[in-house]
């Protein structure tokens, strides 16, 4: 009997080209497996991005399913600003896929697939439970010792247990229990309880916390820069998969597509010592980075995306990659010296401020051009396509 995996993602124009990579990425590292990839396309993605797409798709003998949304279904359900009618979608993928299905993997798509994962990950006894996820933390036990206290709703609301870039979900229990009114009155009570809901990452934390296997993140969602912060949990004596590679983290402000950095670039960096609260590149760091690059070096959207990747970096080169060294020199020189100075805020008087939080605030704000420049350049290709 043929293999076959499922495959659900989100997308919309912004984002198109790297989903390429990361459906390249999978179809690569499963071969003789059939790839049943669905996914929920923006508004924006029109019908000429589709079949490119799904041409790509079906010229690796793998197979891609476009998910249509009544929107107007979630008019009465509680919609906001980091809410919007898109977030159900996933959170309800039972019931717009095949009813065969039994189980479907959702990935982001700032991600790649890096290794086979069908059978000690895709293929896994679901034991009753909702889904196989990935903690934040890279020791799941961290999580898994604690129990259904408050304490626990309340950092679930806040989306600190699982991260929902990858997601194994049991489509037949999914379809058993949960319909819409699960969610809305999920959110509600959130609200009513004055929990920060994280965007729908959070609301899938609150009510599926403790429905749940977890698995290291280090093996199955490895968040490249995550390890940095976390490296004292890790465990010295076990090699970590790293099967998933997942380009998200509090350190790296930017994507692959969005800046390479070159080798003598990142020796700058090597001179200077790991600075926690703002920007760290490293080789290792940058190793990963190349490896999605290599993904895409054998899709069709290669050129077009490493073309918009040079321009962003020259601009990142020229205007902000010496301030950045700068200001992580600073922040260490600060945390070693624990200067402390006093700022006046509102009509507070004699608030006491750290150094180099102090800098960090100002480095948020010299950086916001980068963050401008990359909106602008956006929309520039956009209008030459």
């Amino acid at each position: 009997m043929t293999k076959e995996m499922n495959i659900l993602c989100a997308s919309d124009k912004n984002f198109l080209e790297p989903t390429y990579v990361t459906m390249w990425s999978v179809i690569k590292n499963h071969p003789g497996i059939k790839i049943n990839f669905y996914l929920f396309a923006g508004d924006d993605v029109d019908g000429q991005d589709k079949l490119q797409l799904q041409s790509f798709i079906e010229s690796k003998g793998s197979t891609i399913t476009y998910i249509d949304v009544d929107p107007e279904m979630y008019n009465d359900y509680v919609l906001c600003e980091k809410f919007p009618k898109a977030a159900y979608y996933r959170l309800m993928a039972h019931e717009y896929l095949p009813k065969t299905a039994d189980r479907v993997l959702y990935i982001d798509v700032d991600l790649i697939v890096n290794q086979n994962i069908y059978d000690d990950f895709y293929s896994m006894d679901f034991n009753d439970k909702y889904m196989v996820v990935t903690s934040h933390n890279p020791n799941p036990d961290y999580y898994n010792m604690l129990d259904s206290t408050i304490v626990n709703l309340e950092s679930a609301a806040k989306g600190e247990f699982f991260n929902s870039g990858v997601l194994l979900m049991n489509l037949n229990k999914f379809r058993e229990n949960i319909t819409l009114e699960h969610y809305d009155r999920a959110y509600k009570s959130c609200e009513q309880a004055g929990y920060q809901v994280f965007y729908d990452q959070g609301l899938l934390n609150y009510m599926y916390f403790d429905k749940c296997i977890y698995l290291s993140s280090m093996d199955y969602n490895f968040r490249y820069s995550i390890p940095i912060q976390y490296e004292r949990r890790l465990d010295k004596n076990r090699e970590y998969k790293k099967a998933i590679i997942h380009y998200t983290g509090m350190c790296q402000p930017y994507k692959p597509w969005d800046l390479m950095l070159e080798d003598e670039d990142i020796e700058k960096f090597g001179k200077v010592p790991f600075a926690n609260k703002y920007f760290y590149v490293n080789y290792e760091l940058n190793e990963f980075l190349k490896k999605w690059w290599e993904y895409a070096e054998e899709t069709p959207i290669y050129e077009s995306v490493f073309g918009k990747m040079k321009v962003k970096q020259k601009w990142f080169k020229r205007n902000l990659l010496d301030f950045v060294l700068m200001h992580n020199n600073l922040v260490k020189e600060c945390e070693k010296s624990g200067r402390v100075v006093e700022v006046k805020e509102g009509k507070q008087n004699n608030v006491k401020l750290s150094y180099n939080q102090k800098v960090y605030k100002v480095g948020l704000i010299v950086t916001a051009p980068f963050r401008f420049i990359k909106r602008v350049l956006r929309k520039i290709f956009k209008r030459k396509k």
